[in-house]
């Protein structure tokens, strides 16, 4: 019983800053964490699965060059733990700064992201080059 009190307290907490910190920035927040959760399971299951016996895999492709990156299968999780950490920051940082400066959060959960969505881009570029 004490853990549902305790666990209703801290919904409740979060329902008010909610309502405080605006929720935009949570809906966007929570839509960077959905993508960039679907970016690991996508590299795991679709590109990691079928390549993780190999010695190295093409990371980076430039139309100038050809592939130009080569490395072990596990740098190709590099990408999601990158917007990972972007999203993580960019988020506390628009959560703290909300009450301060609206516009600045705004930009920040955006830039977020925009970065998962260009990290998607480049890991479906990536598992056509591997493929």
């Amino acid at each position: 019983m004490a853990k549902f009190i305790f666990f209703s307290y801290q919904w409740s907490k979060l329902r008010e800053s909610l309502r405080v910190r605006g929720k935009m920035i949570f809906i966007v927040s929570f839509f960077c964490l959905a993508l960039n959760i679907a970016l690991w399971i996508f590299l795991y299951f679709w590109l990691y699965a079928k390549v993780k016996d190999a010695i190295s895999v093409p990371l980076h492709y430039n139309i100038y060059f050809g592939i130009d990156l080569v490395g072990a299968p596990r740098r190709l999780f590099f990408l999601p733990a990158f917007g990972s950490l972007v999203w993580l920051l960019n988020s506390c940082l628009a959560y703290w700064l909300y009450t301060k400066e609206k516009v600045l959060s705004h930009f920040l959960v955006f830039g977020a992201l925009a970065v998962q969505l260009i990290l998607i881009l480049a890991d479906i570029f990536i598992t056509i080059i591997n493929s």
